[in-house]
């Protein structure tokens, strides 16, 4: 996040990125909570937690916010303190855990195209294995 920070560009309006919205949107009974493959909770994130009016929602108020979104790890502040140099400004999922990294918005939304078609692939084989499909 700190190699966006404080740049100019028209796809890195401030620090919008996923975590911060689902801080935001957290501990709402009207959202469905999934475990991820190791049992942690995990809650999708929907268009509508972009809009939610919380200080803590860094796609509606610009910069920082008003304090942690959690407590870091140890290893966490050790990663800021010696922070990687580079020039990734964008991240996406990559479907099996971990994340993909891009350094301008053109491959940003080739990986992000990559994911939603993972994520759909994924979506059709679980209609076809549960029968759930439009044609029965």
């Amino acid at each position: 996040m700190g190699s966006r920070t404080g740049r100019a560009s028209p796809h890195c309006r401030g620090l919008s990125e996923s975590p911060a919205p689902g801080h935001a949107a957290a501990g709402r009974p009207d959202r469905p909570v999934r475990r991820s493959p190791t049992g942690r909770q995990k809650r999708r994130l929907l268009f509508a937690d972009y809009q939610i009016d919380h200080p803590y929602n860094t796609y509606r108020f610009r910069g920082l916010p008003p304090g942690p979104i959690t407590n870091p790890s140890p290893g966490a502040i050790d990663a800021v303190l010696y922070a990687e140099r580079h020039d990734y400004l964008y991240f996406v999922a990559d479907g099996e855990g971990g994340h993909v990294f891009s350094r301008t918005f053109r491959e940003h939304v080739r990986a992000a195209n990559r994911y939603r078609r993972l994520m759909e692939q994924r979506r059709r084989q679980a209609r076809d294995t549960t029968g759930d499909g439009a044609d029965g």
